[in-house]
């Protein structure tokens, strides 16, 4: 999300009266933000029509167009920016909920206090700036989820019908063997791939639920059984989490599943209450560098397993971390909120 959003917005100030549009003004004029002027919804609209706006901020009673009705008519028409309306007069619960109801972000009451104007406008453009960057997000992901379905699939799926037609001749060559192979694989990655992408534009919407952390460790290490002597628990007992369950445990698997596969000795999976939070982490005995565990957790990341589990943990708010153990071995972990 552009910093624009969140430090220097553009903020439409609309009011009929122009001792209260100085006021708003002054309550403004220490943040870093753009600000525009409207004595009238008619002028707002005018002003919106031609210059990029973020926040529109109105009063409820005017002549002409009222705040309430220009409220509506944004949404209506497709703006997606914070909308809040303040008034003196109607400061009922029903008037509430019809500021509510025709697409207001939020309603303030008259005399505006500036540390609760401030705070409210600041939530505001919080929950504009995640949603914009959800948006940006998803849209890049259908964007890259058809490319790869369309141009690569197509692709695969052509290199693995020759192959059929050809077959493995009894006495192939290395190389014969190495390409078939190879084609082989890329079949097995491109379908875990699709399943994987069918699972994640699935979830419309994350709700977070109370959950134990020592059940959801057990269910861990019933997945792993074989290699029950490798796997260690570690806290977790008493402690409840406030996440998404599914998402979660899916996390973990592939952490665990790369500590067992592709490290030696034991592995822990622990838990630790960091009081408004808590602490996951998968510690193995591999070996890897400060560099490479860096690139594990950046955007350089290429293996389908961690790139899904970046992609979780943001859908969850948290985000994976990585560090060396000494004297030996690799910490990787993240936080989610404690129920």
């Amino acid at each position: 999300m552009p910093n624009l959003l969140l430090k220097s917005p553009h903020i439409l100030l609309v009011d009929d009266e122009p001792r209260n549009l100085e006021q708003l003004m002054a309550l403004l004029e220490p943040r870093q933000a753009v600000l525009f002027k409207a004595r009238s919804g008619e002028q707002a609209l005018k002003i919106l029509s031609k210059t990029p706006i973020d926040v529109v901020v109105s009063d409820w009673q005017m002549p002409g167009l009222s705040g309430l009705e220009l409220i509506g008519h944004l949404r209506a028409t497709g703006f997606k920016g914070p909308l809040l309306i303040f008034t003196g007069t109607m400061l009922d619960a029903e008037h509430l909920q019809q500021a509510l109801d025709a697409g207001a972000s939020d309603y303030l009451r008259k005399p505006l206090n500036i540390v609760e104007f401030n705070a409210r406008l600041d939530k505001s453009l919080q929950l504009y700036a995640q949603q914009y960057a959800l948006e940006t997000f998803n849209d890049s992901q259908n964007k890259l989820m058809a490319l790869m379905t369309n141009r690569l699939g197509s692709e695969i799926q052509r290199l693995a019908q020759v192959q059929a037609l050809e077959g493995l001749k009894p006495q192939a060559t290395a190389y014969e063997q190495m390409r078939y192979d190879s084609t082989e694989r890329l079949k097995v990655q491109f379908q875990e791939l699709m399943a994987w992408s069918r699972y994640r534009f699935a979830l419309k919407q994350i709700e977070a639920h109370r959950f134990e952390i020592r059940p959801l460790f057990k269910s861990i290490e019933n997945k792993f059984s074989a290699q029950a002597m490798r796997l260690r628990l570690k806290g977790g007992t008493g402690m409840q989490a406030l996440s998404h369950l599914d998402l979660l445990q899916r996390v973990l698997l592939q952490l665990v599943d790369n500590a067992l596969r592709y490290t030696p000795g034991e592995v822990t999976l622990k838990c630790s209450d960091q009081g408004s939070y808590l602490r996951l982490e998968v510690l193995d005995e591999g070996l890897l560098s400060e560099g490479e565990l860096e690139r594990l957790t950046s955007d350089q990341i290429s293996g389908l397993g961690l790139r899904i589990c970046h992609d979780l943990l943001a859908l969850l708010g948290s985000r994976l971390q990585a560090q060396r153990r000494l004297p030996k071995g690799s910490r990787f972990y993240f936080d989610i909120p404690v129920a």
